[in-house]
């Protein structure tokens, strides 16, 4: 093992007085930046409310504008809110519609071509157009075109036309058949042989007046009077015995001081003559009908 090389003594350093002193460095401002920006430096932008923003950015992923807080709903931020909110939903598809149908439509033609042709063959007849049966064929008709329209789901229309044409065949139910004749009739008979004709006074009021017939005693004579909707008067003469035959679908029958009121009333009476004839009194038969309105039978003064 080699001996150990003794060491050069100590020498004390320079005190700090007599040491060299530092150089003084340049000021923060002054400084010169160790780098400088692509495209030059930065210059400072301040938006229209005040704020301080960047300007030209880096390269290459230019140029950015600062956000204006103008446009903003709420304060400012230099982050658009619009990427963070909850995204739109989605529009509902368009309602298909379905195509028209004309099912309704043709159905409606063909009841009033059948309640056309039901009537024209009934004005041929005696008896005269009845609103039953024609609103009743163009009931069938309406119905039948319901059902196959509600196969498809499409009898909405149908249904609407079906309640009217049910309206007019009740009303026509009701007064007992189209009305002849409007406004007020009176009738006045001289002999019997009027008595074969009807005495209607369709839609209004009619008076019947047989004070003025001359009967021969004991003989019978029928006389046949209505009215749809309105009043029916019938003056009997006082030596006549009176045989009444009355009905009235929604109404009031007077006979003398007796009335009888309500729906669907029917009469039937026997009137003894109030002055006896010198002979066997002569009868008088009144079969009189009322639709919608009031039946009365009363002595001549």
């Amino acid at each position: 093992m080699p001996p150990y090389r003794p060491s050069e003594p100590y020498r004390p350093s320079q005190s700090y007085e007599q040491a060299e002193p530092y150089e003084q460095a340049e000021p923060y401002e002054q400084a010169e930046p160790y780098g400088t920006p692509a495209g030059g430096p930065r210059r400072a932008q301040t938006t229209p409310s005040g704020h301080s923003g960047y300007g030209d950015p880096f390269a290459p992923n230019g140029p950015y504008q600062p956000l204006d807080p103008a446009k903003r709903g709420g304060g400012y931020s230099p982050y658009d809110p619009a990427l963070y909110a909850r995204p739109a939903p989605a529009p509902a598809p368009p309602r298909r519609r379905r195509p028209r149908s004309f099912i309704g439509v043709l159905t409606v033609l063909l009841a009033f071509i059948i309640g056309g042709i039901v009537m024209a063959a009934q004005a041929r007849t005696a008896a005269g157009v009845s609103p039953t049966i024609v609103g009743g064929a163009m009931l069938i008709t309406i119905g039948a075109g319901l059902l196959i329209a509600a196969w498809w789901g499409r009898g909405a229309g149908l249904v609407a036309a079906g309640t009217f044409v049910a309206l007019l065949v009740g009303t026509g139910l009701m007064l007992g058949g189209v009305p002849s004749n409007v406004g007020s009739s009176e009738w006045v008979p001289s002999s019997v042989a009027e008595a074969s004709r009807h005495f209607d006074a369709g839609l209004g009021d009619g008076r019947l007046d047989l004070s003025e017939l001359e009967l021969e005693p004991g003989s019978t004579t029928t006389f046949t009077a209505s009215v749809k909707a309105g009043e029916l008067v019938v003056i009997v003469p006082p030596t006549a015995r009176v045989e009444v035959r009355a009905s009235s679908k929604v109404g009031d029958i007077t006979l003398d001081q007796s009335v009888q009121s309500g729906v669907d009333v029917r009469v039937r009476e026997v009137l003894p003559p109030e002055v006896r004839p010198e002979g066997e009194p002569a009868t008088i038969v009144l079969d009189l009908r009322s639709g919608l309105g009031d039946i009365e039978v009363r002595r001549a003064a």
